[in-house]
Protein backbone atom coordinates (compact mmCIF):
# COMPACT_ATOMS: atom_id res chain seq x y z
CA UNK A 1 0.00 0.00 0.00
CA UNK A 2 1.10 3.42 -1.35
CA UNK A 3 1.69 6.66 1.05
CA UNK A 4 -0.82 9.07 1.03
CA UNK A 5 0.38 12.78 -1.07
CA UNK A 6 -0.16 15.63 1.21
CA UNK A 7 0.45 19.20 0.46
CA UNK A 8 2.95 20.57 2.42
CA UNK A 9 0.79 22.29 5.03
CA UNK A 10 -1.42 19.43 5.47
CA UNK A 11 1.36 17.02 6.11
CA UNK A 12 2.68 19.38 9.14
CA UNK A 13 -0.50 20.12 10.37
CA UNK A 14 -1.64 15.75 10.61
CA UNK A 15 2.40 15.43 11.57
CA UNK A 16 1.70 18.06 14.44
CA UNK A 17 -1.96 16.71 15.18
CA UNK A 18 -0.13 13.33 15.84
CA UNK A 19 2.48 14.47 17.99
CA UNK A 20 0.26 16.01 20.25
CA UNK A 21 -2.60 12.99 19.93
CA UNK A 22 -4.20 11.64 23.70
CA UNK A 23 -2.14 8.38 22.57
CA UNK A 24 1.16 9.73 22.11
CA UNK A 25 0.89 11.97 25.17
CA UNK A 26 -0.30 9.53 27.54
CA UNK A 27 2.79 6.94 26.36
CA UNK A 28 4.63 10.22 26.91
CA UNK A 29 3.19 10.23 30.55
CA UNK A 30 3.69 6.56 31.39
CA UNK A 31 7.44 6.96 30.66
CA UNK A 32 7.83 10.35 32.40
CA UNK A 33 5.61 9.21 35.32
CA UNK A 34 3.70 12.56 35.21
CA UNK A 35 1.92 14.77 32.93
CA UNK A 36 4.74 15.35 30.35
CA UNK A 37 4.88 19.27 29.13
CA UNK A 38 4.57 20.04 25.34
CA UNK A 39 8.49 19.86 25.25
CA UNK A 40 8.25 16.65 26.71
CA UNK A 41 5.49 15.69 24.22
CA UNK A 42 7.77 16.54 21.39
CA UNK A 43 10.59 14.62 22.90
CA UNK A 44 8.97 11.66 22.93
CA UNK A 45 7.14 11.62 19.94
CA UNK A 46 10.89 12.39 18.05
CA UNK A 47 12.79 9.78 19.84
CA UNK A 48 10.30 7.04 19.90
CA UNK A 49 10.26 7.00 16.14
CA UNK A 50 7.03 9.36 15.25
CA UNK A 51 8.38 11.32 11.99
CA UNK A 52 9.66 8.00 10.35
CA UNK A 53 6.61 5.57 11.27
CA UNK A 54 4.29 8.92 9.70
CA UNK A 55 6.87 8.89 6.96
CA UNK A 56 5.98 5.45 6.10
CA UNK A 57 2.11 6.64 6.10
CA UNK A 58 2.43 10.09 4.13
CA UNK A 59 4.16 12.22 1.62
CA UNK A 60 4.29 15.76 1.35
CA UNK A 61 3.45 16.27 -2.70
CA UNK A 62 6.68 17.58 -3.80
CA UNK A 63 8.69 14.97 -2.43
CA UNK A 64 6.01 12.70 -4.51
CA UNK A 65 6.86 14.46 -7.57
CA UNK A 66 10.33 14.26 -7.13
CA UNK A 67 10.42 10.59 -6.28
CA UNK A 68 8.39 10.28 -9.48
CA UNK A 69 10.50 12.01 -11.65
CA UNK A 70 13.35 10.37 -10.01
CA UNK A 71 11.84 7.06 -11.40
CA UNK A 72 11.02 8.25 -14.99
CA UNK A 73 14.30 9.10 -15.38
CA UNK A 74 16.01 5.72 -13.92
CA UNK A 75 13.72 3.70 -16.32
CA UNK A 76 14.80 5.85 -19.08
CA UNK A 77 18.22 5.78 -18.51
CA UNK A 78 18.33 1.99 -18.58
Amino acid sequence: MGRVVLSQEEYMRRQIEEMFSAENKYFAWKKLGHEPTDKEVEWWYIEHGGPEDFAKRYVQEKAANAEEKNKTEEVHSS
